[in-house]
C-alpha cells in the first residue's frame, strides 16, 4: 500500500506515548583482590577492597536505603519488604538484616532528629498533636510537633 507513496514527503499527524518502568534486576559488582608475591622474601601482599566492601557476597547501599525508606517512610512491614525484594529482584534479605539497615539508618540520622527537635523547641511557634496507633499489637500515642519547616514524630 506504502508503494504508492514513495517519493511523497510525510509528516507526523499524531504522538502516542506508552510509559512504563524497567524490568527490575539486580546489578552485580565483581571486585578482586590481587595477591602478589615478593620475589626476594616470598612474603605474600594482598590488594585492598574499597571501602564499605567487607564480605564475600553483600547487599548494596541501593538496596539498603530502599529497605529503609519502604519501612520508614511508605510504612511497609519489614516481612513484606523482604517479599517484595525477593519478589521484584530475586534478593533474599532476611527480617534481622533489614532491621539492621533501620538501626544503621537511624544511628546515621541522630544529628538530625537533635536539629529537628532544637529548631522546633526554640520556635516561636509550633504545633502540636497526637492520636492513637498500634506498634507490635499494642496501643500507643503517636505525638507530632512541627513548624512550617520541621515536623518530629514520636510515640509513648
Amino acid at each position: 500500500m506504502w508503494g504508492r507513496f514513495d517519493g511523497c514527503k510525510g509528516e507526523i499527524s499524531e504522538v502516542r506515548q506508552v510509559q512504563d518502568i524497567p524490568e527490575p534486576q539486580v546489578v552485580v559488582t565483581d571486585y578482586k583482590q590481587q595477591k602478589k608475591t615478593c620475589p626476594c622474601c616470598r612474603k605474600e601482599h594482598f590488594g585492598i577492597f574499597p571501602q564499605g566492601v567487607n564480605a564475600p557476597v553483600q547487599y548494596g547501599n541501593n538496596v539498603k536505603t530502599l529497605s529503609v525508606l519502604l519501612c520508614n517512610d511508605y510504612k511497609v512491614p519489614i516481612q513484606k519488604v523482604s517479599q517484595l525484594l525477593s519478589d521484584l529482584y530475586g534478593l533474599f534479605p532476611n527480617v534481622s538484616t533489614i532491621v539492621k539497615y533501620n538501626a544503621k539508618a537511624y544511628e546515621k540520622m541522630e544529628a538530625v532528629e537533635m536539629l529537628i527537635k532544637k529548631s522546633i523547641l526554640s520556635s516561636l511557634v509550633a504545633h502540636s498533636d497526637e492520636t492513637g496507633i498500634r506498634v507490635g499489637g499494642k496501643m500507643f500515642w503517636l505525638h507530632v510537633m512541627s513548624t512550617c519547616m520541621f515536623t518530629y514524630l514520636f510515640y509513648t
